[in-house]
């Protein structure tokens, strides 16, 4: 499916809704869609640019304490963990994105989610002598799409895990349909074999302006495609 930045918009939301209808998400905030001269941007609420994201705090405890405190997030999975995303488009065409799944750091039982906010759950965990117990060592991924800043050691389109430094290519960008079932499928496979409505989430193409190929024998991240490389689909 193509769409507007406006549709996409919509269609996000739509998926949002799906997720926690099937209570797959304990909360999520509608994505905020800003214009300004030629950019269109779909952000996460409480949206604040710069480094704070990037090294030396990618990874760390305290960089995912900090995004559930300030609620700067899309939406709060069942277990705690937390996805964040935001497109941008220039003249209708992609110009950058970011896609963050972050879990949980705490293994957190779902009969403790009920007792109180996430927030109040996570410092508990953190504050208990047993917390090295529950801790999960589990890397947070991250898709990236910056088109204006394309170099062979930083690929338009890539997937940081375990490092902020570490950029593996990704022959395409990504939508958040294919990302949110990525996330399930790999992560949750239970969760996601007991529900149907994956394959009903359609992937929406994102027109881009040409961007760098794989170098040869490079490593990278790529799929099966009847579509150019400038969409999102199979």
């Amino acid at each position: 499916m193509s769409s507007s930045p406006k549709r996409f918009c919509q269609n996000i939301q739509n998926t949002l809704n799906l997720l926690s209808e099937n209570n797959l998400t304990i909360f999520h905030n509608q994505p905020v869609i800003k214009e300004y001269q030629n950019v269109t941007s779909i952000t996460w609420p409480n949206h604040v640019p710069g480094r704070h994201n990037c090294a030396p705090v990618f990874g760390k405890i305290s960089q995912y304490r900090t995004i559930l405190e300030t609620g700067a997030f899309t939406c709060l999975l069942f277990d705690g963990a937390l996805v964040r995303i935001a497109y941008s488009f220039k003249f209708g065409s992609l110009a950058d994105y970011s896609l963050l799944w972050w879990p949980s750091p705490f293994k957190i039982d779902s009969g403790d989610l009920e007792l109180g906010g996430i927030l109040d759950i996570f410092d508990l965990y953190a504050s208990s002598n047993d917390w090295h117990e529950n801790i999960q060592m589990r890397t947070p991924v991250r898709f990236d799409f910056d088109s204006n800043n394309a170099t062979i050691k930083h690929p338009a389109s890539h997937l940081h895990f375990q490092e902020s430094n570490c950029r593996l290519y990704v022959d395409r960008p990504v939508c958040f349909n294919r990302f949110i079932k990525f996330i399930f499928l790999n992560f949750y496979p239970n969760t996601y074999s007991n529900f149907s409505f994956w394959e009903d989430l359609e992937d929406v193409s994102l027109t881009a302006k040409a961007f760098d190929l794989p170098v040869r024998n490079y490593p990278y991240v790529g799929w099966e495609d009847k579509g150019t490389l400038s969409t999102c689909g199979t």
